[in-house]
């Protein structure tokens, strides 16, 4: 009886072991890249945002990534990525360039190594940056609301988003056969023969043809994606010599300014503190800021 209980602990063990075993793989998926939230200032450039990669068995030799900002009007992409201390520092081939006139899209290509034969990154966990994104955050009309700016991955084609392995196999991708119907129209009849024909994508036609074509399709249970966020703190009113903060030194170089010829604010809102309408900077605002300061006045007020 002890033996036939053990014997049945034992297959218990190996069941259930194999059955958990399915669900966490089941539950890692091959393929994760994520976008960093970060924060920056209104008077930032060459922000730093990482790209972070994770791989549960296969390795990268190659990728192609396309990044969409989707708040143009805040901050802008560079066309340079950082890859000193990143999972691609030894790569050979790194280039990204921008997608359209306006610079808000960025294709991200990057290369282990072009001569064979390919090694490829060795799976990941995601915790050393893939590589790094570079923006610059603009002089905005009116900073004095924070704001957001979402980095986001666009993944509708294999054109925008493929990650391969050595074999230049697409990671998380299936390959799907679909049927591709063609209509043929005869352009040169002689007798029953056709000599000439127009593929054509209307009626009339005279034939009919169907190919079967492989297509790729991501597959999203495989392919994890999170896009990045860029916060845009507020910005203080008052903040004149751009330090991020309202003390003596911003009225010192609001009087140098005014009366010295000194330094004109870093954002003209800013110094706007008593809010009047036509933006202008003068010796009421100096005087609000002196009240505010040492006084007990009210707080700035900048429009």
């Amino acid at each position: 009886m002890r033996t036939r209980t053990c014997i049945l602990c034992c297959l218990f063990l190996i069941v259930g072991g194999t059955f958990l075993a399915s669900i966490a793989s089941a539950q890692t998926p091959a393929l994760e890249i994520r976008i960093d939230t970060v924060e920056a200032t209104v008077y930032d450039t060459a922000v730093e945002v990482p790209v972070y990669l994770a791989t549960s068995e296969d390795s990268v030799a190659s990728f192609t990534l396309w990044i969409r900002l989707t708040h143009p009007t805040l901050c802008s992409l560079r066309t340079e990525i950082v890859t000193a201390g990143t999972l691609i520092e030894d790569w050979q081939y790194i280039h990204a360039q921008y997608i359209g006139d306006d610079g808000n899209d960025l294709r991200v290509v990057g290369v282990h190594n072009v001569v064979f034969p390919v090694i490829g990154l060795p799976p990941q966990s995601g915790e050393t940056p893939f590589f790094k994104l570079v923006l610059d955050i603009k002089e905005p009309a009116a900073v004095f609301m924070s704001d957001e700016v979402d980095l986001e991955l666009i993944t509708q084609a294999p054109d925008f988003f493929t990650v391969s392995d050595p074999s230049q196999r697409p990671i998380g991708y299936q390959i799907d056969t679909v049927p591709d119907t063609s209509f043929w129209r005869c352009l040169a009849w002689e007798g029953e023969e056709c000599f000439d024909w127009q593929r054509v994508s209307l009626p009339p036609y005279d034939s009919i043809s169907v190919d079967l074509v492989e297509q790729l399709h991501l597959d999203t249970a495989e392919v994890h994606v999170s896009n990045g966020l860029v916060r845009v703190p507020e910005l203080p009113c008052g903040d004149i010599n751009g330090d991020n903060l309202v003390d003596l030194s911003d009225l010192i170089a609001l009087v140098s300014y005014l009366f010295q010829g000194g330094a004109p604010p870093a954002f003209v809102w800013a110094a706007n503190v008593n809010g009047s309408e036509n933006l202008e900077v003068d010796l009421s605002d100096l005087i609000y800021l002196v009240n505010f300061l040492f006084q007990g006045g009210q707080p700035p007020q900048c429009y």
